[in-house]
């Protein structure tokens, strides 16, 4: 069950129609969906420190237990991440706190903590449309210097590491002010102090953020996936001449390859020999 302040926050923003800086969307009538996370309980109520007995390896060595992987209503999970500064995982791991232990992501995460305003950040999501599903202040967080997470619900849960890592890689290249070390699947987040945008009809679809990654001008610098360097877009060049990968091995097949065959069962390679420009995430994966 949602907290009452939840409550409030969601019935303040709903009956003053918006007008306060367009921060929480109505939730009215809305069926809610379930998501199940390796989530525990912020014992302190502020940011884990070192000294403390209740440090990031504390949480780290519990997160993954059967105890501390629940099913929880989206508004519920909300409320302990946004409110009561719940620690967390964006990818659901069994049996382990490491990249390995994947099973499935039912989100995507930004962390934004270079000062850049909440309501910033939310006008320029929204000239993309691609507004979080909900943003919450982390603890040291200040009302002149903003530090805050965005979390994005998919609109379907995520099965294969790889793509989770991609996806992750690709809306992190769009809003170039987050932080860039928040890309590993196993990553802990430490919740917040407040909820400041909900909109739990905002979702993530896979297609809608390729179609941008297209598109979409990326800063300069390079990321990795699989521990492989890839040099992100920058300006309008190709996104062909930008795109360094390690040399593959040459390996002599000792079977044929039915090209057609692949076609007629490969999405990317169908679009590749159609002439479809592909983005670099996509000619890396082909």
């Amino acid at each position: 069950m949602a907290s009452d302040k939840l409550n409030h926050q969601i019935s303040f923003f709903e009956n003053n129609t918006l007008k306060q800086d367009d921060m929480i969307e109505k939730t009215v009538n809305t069926v809610i969906p379930k998501i199940t996370v390796n989530i525990m309980n912020n014992i302190e109520k502020r940011k884990p420190t070192d000294e403390s007995k209740y440090n990031i390896r504390y949480y780290q060595n519990k997160i993954y237990l059967k105890e501390n992987t629940r099913e929880l209503d989206f508004n519920t999970f909300v409320d302990m991440v946004s409110n009561q500064g719940a620690l967390w995982k964006s990818s659901l791991l069994i049996g382990g706190s490491k990249n390995d232990n994947f099973k499935c992501a039912y989100v995507l995460s930004l962390d934004f903590d270079e000062g850049i305003k909440f309501d910033d950040f939310i006008k320029e999501a929204k000239k993309i449309k691609l507004e979080p599903t909900f943003i919450y202040e982390t603890y040291s967080s200040e009302a002149n210097f903003n530090k805050f997470r965005a979390v994005y619900r998919l609109d379907e849960p995520i099965y294969d590491k790889q793509l989770k890592t991609e996806l992750q890689l690709k809306l992190m290249n769009i809003f170039p002010n987050c932080d860039k070390h928040c890309k590993d699947l196993s990553r802990l987040w430490v919740g917040g102090k407040n909820l400041v945008y909900y909109n739990l009809n905002n979702t993530l679809n896979i297609d809608t953020l390729n179609s941008l990654t297209t598109n979409i001008k990326f800063d300069t610098g390079k990321i990795k996936i699989n521990d492989k360097s890839i040099n992100s877009i920058s300006g309008n060049k190709s996104s062909y001449n930008n795109t360094k990968v390690a040399p593959f091995k040459k390996h002599k097949l000792n079977y044929p390859i039915d090209l057609g065959l692949v076609k007629n069962n490969c999405m990317l390679y169908d679009d590749f020999t159609n002439g479809k420009r592909l983005d670099h995430m996509e000619i890396y994966h082909l």
